[in-house]
């Protein structure tokens, strides 16, 4: 009866060892399938972020293009802006110098040419530009057209009429009261032409509107004109 055991406990130590051959051999494929698999994934994971870093470097490149494109764009706009204002201030300035030229050729032709313009002395022009520390510097030019030109002096009286803050809401200034002079009326002797000039300095509270100007010549009629004020 002991001996008819034997066999089967037999088969069972084979099953057994069958059993955890087969196991063994499942866990081994299983590992080594996961190991592949993982390798696998990981080849893939390492594609796919050189596949990301050749689409951000394009990116990073194709930023640079642009960025370089907006930079030169904006360069070239910008030297286009500073030379079309250059040109509009060139042709400003040609402008300004085309009508001082034609009115000093005027003004020439005038003296050369006197039949052609109203004969005597005459108050050309009167002009005030800023000067320095806030003043101003006025310009009285006076002019002889004659046939024959001689000597001719005088003296000039400048007023200056305005509206101030006072009660009475106008006022007219001698150029006494805005300039150191040494002499006033002011003193002219000339044959052709004289520039009388100087600087002067306005009251806060005065607003000039209109200077008159009196020449008194030594000899024949006083002269008188006005003009507007205009502070270039």
């Amino acid at each position: 009866m002991a001996n008819s055991g034997a066999p089967g406990l037999v088969l069972s130590v084979l099953q057994r060892r069958l059993l955890l051959v087969l196991v063994l051999g499942l866990i081994a494929a299983a590992t080594a399938g996961g190991f592949q698999v993982g390798r696998s994934l990981t080849e893939l994971d390492r594609q796919y972020l050189q596949s990301l870093e050749i689409i951000r470097t394009a990116y990073e490149e194709r930023l640079n293009d642009t960025q370089r494109a907006l930079t030169d764009s904006r360069l070239a706009y910008d030297v286009e802006r500073q030379t079309l204002t250059t040109l509009r201030a060139d042709l400003a300035l040609s402008h300004q110098q085309s009508v001082a030229l034609n009115e000093e050729v005027t003004f020439y032709r005038s003296l050369m040419a006197p039949d052609k313009v109203a004969k005597g002395l005459q108050i050309a022009e009167f002009e005030v530009t800023p000067g320095a520390d806030g003043t101003l510097v006025y310009h009285l030019l006076l002019t002889q057209v004659a046939s024959r030109r001689t000597w001719v002096a005088g003296k000039v009286e400048i007023l200056i009429a305005g509206e101030t803050d006072s009660a009475e809401g106008t006022a007219v200034l001698p150029l006494t009261d805005l300039a150191d002079l040494q002499q006033y009326p002011v003193p002219y002797r000339f044959r052709y032409f004289q520039d009388l000039t100087g600087s002067l300095r306005l009251p806060g509270n005065f607003e000039p509107t209109e200077v008159r100007v009196t020449v008194i010549p030594k000899r024949g009629k006083k002269i008188e004109r006005s003009f507007a004020w205009q502070a270039g």
